[in-house]
């Protein structure tokens, strides 16, 4: 938890008092937030950070384009709405043998991927964190 805090000098007369202000995050008016795996958080101002986590399907279809095994989950629901299309997507894998990608599908979901260059079951239950920002 975030606090807050603030010292100010006030004159008694005959020397100064400290008086000690401390606000925390759950004094905050009007905190939105979702704090999950898959959550989010709305900051004032607007901005939006958005995280979670996706493990992929065993089986299903790969694509395999040049000796590199491709899957990919289209419309992913992202936990909350941004208010337009544009922000910033970044996915990361628990494997480091794969590669994980990512772009905005619109507003409140996003298109995922997997990929390697090994074999095609390498990215079944290949577990995928991903992170959003924007606003």
């Amino acid at each position: 938890m975030t606090v807050k805090k603030a010292v100010y000098k006030v004159d008694n007369g005959s020397g100064f008092d400290d008086i000690f202000f401390k606000t925390s995050e759950d004094m905050i008016v009007n905190q939105v937030q979702s704090l999950g795996k898959n959550g989010y958080r709305k900051l004032p101002g607007g901005v939006i950070l958005q995280w979670g986590f996706y493990m992929t399907p065993s089986g299903g279809h790969n694509d395999s384009t040049e000796g590199i095994y491709y899957k990919y989950i289209n419309n992913l629901s992202l936990p909350t709405s941004f208010t337009n299309s544009d922000f910033c997507f970044l996915a990361f894998t628990t494997n480091a043998r794969n590669w994980a990608f990512g772009a905005a599908n619109n507003r409140s979901s996003v298109n995922l991927g997997c990929a390697n260059i090994l074999r095609a079951s390498q990215n079944d239950r290949l577990g995928i964190y991903w992170f959003a920002i924007g606003h």
